[in-house]
């Protein structure tokens, strides 16, 4: 799993990542710059970009403020991405305590807010599944099926197809993996954008958790 990360890590240092935390901020949040959420990492494949973020439990910044910034962020780098040509949808996992999950289930579930630009998706620290993990998953669904050594000639659509269809049927994944591979398929199969397969399988899985926190 790490070295699959790797390669799809986005070189940036600290100071990049500062800077694009400062370019997503209004002037009166950077008063309290120290608290902004942590940018861990950025991640891009050829279907998705993921963004590693870290929700400190020292930090006093106010709930609402941060999921300003959070969006502002993710908006932006995501038209970043597009202006080299990559129009991928753009998905931010938040690392945070167990208490502050429900917080960013409900952010997520806020589609006046985020507007489908970008989905948000909170893993807790003290959890079984790391944020890498979770990022492993997520965008691996539709890359696992390319070994490096058969990346010398491009793969037609059907090649391509037949081979992601073969790892369906023979490796066992949970429900939620397995879900998500077959809205890729279908996707293929109807000739139809990854990106959008990938956001509406998101939005679906969020309506879910908005259904069940409304029925908790």
């Amino acid at each position: 799993m790490q070295n699959k990360l790797g390669n799809w890590l986005v070189p940036l240092d600290e100071e990049g990542k500062k800077a694009l935390l400062r370019e997503a901020a209004t002037e009166r949040d950077l008063i309290n710059f120290h608290d902004f959420p942590g940018l861990k990492d950025i991640y891009a494949t050829d279907v998705a970009i993921a963004v590693h973020l870290y929700w400190d439990t020292a930090s006093s910044l106010e709930a609402d403020a941060l999921k300003l910034i959070i969006g502002r962020l993710l908006r932006l780098i995501g038209a970043y991405a597009e202006k080299f040509g990559f129009a991928l949808p753009v998905i931010g996992i938040v690392e945070t305590a167990s208490e502050r999950i429900d917080i960013i289930n409900r952010w997520a579930a806020d589609q006046d807010w985020h507007r489908g630009d970008f989905s948000l998706l909170p893993v807790s620290i003290e959890g079984p599944e790391t944020a890498e993990g979770m990022i492993f998953r997520f965008l691996s669904s539709a890359a696992m099926v390319w070994a490096d050594i058969k990346r010398l000639r491009p793969l037609t659509l059907e090649e391509y197809l037949a081979r992601l269809e073969e790892e369906r049927r023979n490796r066992s994944f949970t429900s939620e993996h397995g879900s998500l591979l077959d809205a890729i398929i279908m996707a293929w199969k109807g000739k139809k954008p990854t990106g959008a397969a990938i956001i509406q399988w998101l939005e679906n899985r969020l309506q879910d958790v908005s259904e069940q926190m409304k029925g908790s």
